[in-house]
């Protein structure tokens, strides 16, 4: 879970309530985002006789590391979650279904946003830039230039990507995404030694004024009107984005197309804004436009839907 640039950027402000709250509001969303995934995507796969079933567990062994710089010493809030690849299921240890839990993360990543953008909201008062198709929103008034020069470690993989001089268009829109996570591994070097993060942010501080950067006493904006929002106008956005992009989806991949149909800071806090997203994506899978695209495959437990099925629209039909 990484925390937008601009939020990063926070841990420079003079202000150590700012600083504090900016903290704050990444640890609260992350919480929010681990708890859906933990209560939704944890299944075990246990084997009777020849069968792989799946069980609902909602459980499990977890690592939270909070990190304040990326590798390349520059600020960025993040943490990383691991996960146990064993659950207490039916009276034994089992094998986690790890496949269905890799491919929701980028939903749990969406959560995390999300709620974010409610948390500093709340704690901060800070207004937000549009959300992009890939769920990203900076706070808006921090500097673009600020932003990039803290942002050594993307210029380095941009870098890398524009000598290969390939055309966007010959890869399309998968291809270049795979490129560019190999870049990002090809060119991952190790991490440095540790440093405290007062020390990180006096040396941040010094070279952003060394830089021309003045930071004085506000790095942003104060928020703005709240946008209107309604979750059924949401939910039909969201219908539109996954007809367009994908011929069929899992329930994860509402999750996403909902945090990028809406507006930022819809929620007072990370859980109300999280239970708002999944509402509305309950909403999406239960448009008369939307069918189950694999009924045969179809698996519940406990009452709840296995998150490895698929959808599939009415326009995707036609």
């Amino acid at each position: 879970y990484s925390a937008p640039k601009s939020l990063s950027l926070l841990l420079l402000s003079p202000d150590e309530g700012v600083r504090t709250a900016a903290q704050d509001a990444h640890e609260a969303a992350v919480d929010a985002a681990q708890k859906w995934l933990i209560d939704e995507l944890i299944w075990a796969r246990p084997k009777v006789g020849q069968v792989v079933q799946r069980r609902h567990v909602g459980k499990v062994l977890r690592a939270d590391f909070l990190h304040f710089d990326s590798r390349q010493g520059d600020p960025q809030i993040h943490t990383h979650s691991l996960v146990a690849n064993t659950v207490w299921a039916d009276g034994r240890w089992r094998t986690l279904d790890s496949a269905t839990l890799l491919r929701s993360t980028k939903a749990a990543g969406a959560i995390y946003q999300a709620a974010l953008w409610s948390e500093a909201t709340r704690r901060l008062g800070v207004a937000w830039t549009p959300v992009s198709a890939n769920n990203q929103a900076d706070i808006a008034g921090v500097s673009s230039d600020l932003m990039s020069h803290f942002s050594k470690r993307s210029n380095q993989i941009n870098t890398a990507v524009a000598e290969l001089e390939i055309e966007s268009d010959e890869l399309g829109k998968e291809g270049q995404a795979r490129l560019r996570d190999a870049i990002t591994l090809g060119t991952r070097q190790p991490k440095g030694a540790s440093e405290s993060l007062e020390s990180a942010v006096e040396r941040w501080t010094d070279e952003a004024r060394e830089a021309g950067f003045d930071l004085g006493s506000t790095l942003y904006q104060a928020m703005a009107e709240p946008e209107p929002f309604v979750p059924e106008v949401v939910a039909l956005a969201a219908v539109d984005e996954l007809s367009r992009r994908f011929p069929t989806f899992r329930p994860s991949r509402a999750v996403e197309a909902v945090v990028c149909s809406m507006p930022p800071a819809i929620g007072t806090t990370a859980e109300e804004t999280r239970d708002v997203v999944l509402r509305i994506a309950e909403r999406v899978l239960a448009q008369p436009t939307v069918f189950l695209a694999d009924r045969e495959r179809l698996v519940e437990d406990a009452g709840r839907l296995w998150p490895g099925c698929h959808f599939t629209t009415s326009r995707i039909i036609e």
